[in-house]
């Protein structure tokens, strides 16, 4: 059972447990504004509730499970997001530096991959990460890999 069947059924037991006592309980005495007042806000919230669970009960009409046939690596390799993109695009550069030999971006990390560790390297690593905070605006951490 679900849980929104099932404070809709608490609501509905509610009120008419309410309105049934309200009844017992002021049906000697003339007003009746009380309790008329708090039957209304029970029923408003039960009218609340069953909004609610016709509406779950709808969503759950129109979900559709989902196969997941397609490969998840290439489907992000192919789409990638706007700061990878972007990432690549401003960081091309550094296929120009000799001593790179591959480099690689996943989200906000780039990793470098050197064939040999260049004189330069203390340079070229903040140098990546400040253009590449620029061009996202985000903080971009890159990595320094050598090769075995």
């Amino acid at each position: 059972m679900s849980s929104e069947l099932l404070v809709f059924i608490v609501c509905i037991v509610l009120v008419i447990a309410s309105f049934i006592n309200l009844l017992i309980k002021y049906s000697k005495k003339k007003n009746l504004l009380k309790p008329i007042l708090s039957v209304a806000v029970c029923f408003f919230l039960c009218y609340l509730s069953y909004g609610l669970f016709v509406d779950s009960c709808e969503m759950n009409k129109n979900t559709v499970p989902v196969k997941k046939t397609v490969d998840i690596k290439k489907q992000a390799e192919s789409r990638g997001s706007s700061r990878e993109r972007t990432l690549k695009n401003r960081l091309a550069y550094l296929a120009d530096i000799p001593e790179i030999e591959w480099f690689e971006i996943e989200s906000n990390y780039v990793y470098l991959g050197f064939n040999k560790r260049p004189d330069d390297l203390y340079a070229v690593v903040p140098a990546a990460a400040l253009h590449g905070n620029k061009a996202i605006d985000f903080g971009v951490h890159v990595w320094a890999v050598g090769s075995a």
